[in-house]
Parts: C-alpha cells; sequence; structure tokens
C-alpha cells in the first residue's frame, strides 16, 4: 500500500498532467487562431488588385502556418495518448479503479488512437488541410494571370 507523502506526491502529478492536456489544447486552438486570422487577411487583401504581391505572401503564410498547425495537433495528440496512459496508471496506483468510480468507457479503452474520426484533433486537422487546399487553388488562380478583380 502507498504512504501519504506518496498518494500526495501521485496525486500532484495527476494534477499536473491534467493541467498539460488542458494546455495543449489551448494552445492546438491558438494556432488554428492564428491561420484563420490570416485566411481572412488574405481573403480581404484579395479583392483589392493593388494587394496582389502581399496577397501572395498571406496565401503562401497560411499554407505554412497550415502545415506547422497540423504538426502541433499531431505531436499533442501523441502526448495526449501518453499522457491518459500515465494519468491510467495512476488512477490504478491511488486505487481509483477499486473504488468503481471510474466510468466503464475509460476501464474498457486500452489507450488513446491518434486518428479517430469524431476526435477534436482530427477537426483541427480537417480545417487545417482545407485551409491549406483553398490557399493552393487561391495562389494556383493568382499565378495563372487570373484578375482579382
Amino acid at each position: 500500500m502507498l504512504d501519504d507523502k506518496t498518494k500526495e506526491f501521485l496525486f500532484h502529478v495527476y494534477d499536473a498532467t491534467w493541467e498539460d492536456i488542458r494546455h495543449s489544447r489551448a494552445q492546438e486552438w491558438r494556432m488554428l487562431e492564428i491561420v484563420s486570422i490570416t485566411f481572412i487577411a488574405m481573403v480581404g487583401l484579395s479583392v483589392q488588385e493593388y494587394f496582389r504581391g502581399l496577397s501572395l505572401v498571406t496565401g503562401a503564410a497560411i499554407i505554412l502556418l497550415s502545415i506547422f498547425g497540423l504538426g502541433i495537433t499531431y505531436r499533442h495528440r501523441n502526448l495526449f495518448s501518453e499522457k491518459m496512459t500515465f494519468i491510467r496508471n495512476i488512477e490504478t496506483a491511488l486505487g481509483l479503479d477499486k473504488l468503481d468510480i471510474l466510468p466503464a468507457e475509460w476501464k474498457k479503452r486500452k489507450q488513446v488512437k491518434i486518428f479517430r474520426v469524431f476526435s477534436t484533433s482530427f477537426f483541427l486537422w480537417m480545417i487545417y488541410v482545407a485551409f491549406i487546399v483553398v490557399a493552393s487553388f487561391y495562389l494556383l488562380y493568382i499565378f495563372s494571370g487570373g484578375s482579382l478583380l
């Protein structure tokens, strides 16, 4: 059985791990905000012919930022998987699984899937992919000599 100091330590680690998960999620949404604002700037600048060069730079920035956002989301999903395994181990060490207070679904899951269709991470990935596709078509349109007006 664990002594009180060990239990207290595990509780603090447990709490810090959940806080790290919340912080990672906040970073993912902040990155999406940055890309979204850049996307809005591209759309706004594209209606004015004299901002054409800046529109090209903005379109390229959206593609690069979206790729970076995809990477951040992927890394944080992996981190989430690792942290959830750690959290489950702490719950077991503290005896929470024996108290029968954890949801049955938590006990059944062996690990977090990296690519799960209805996860928040997948939603973010799809938004980034959409930004990349639209910005790519926009750049192709500009480079092919399309008129902005």
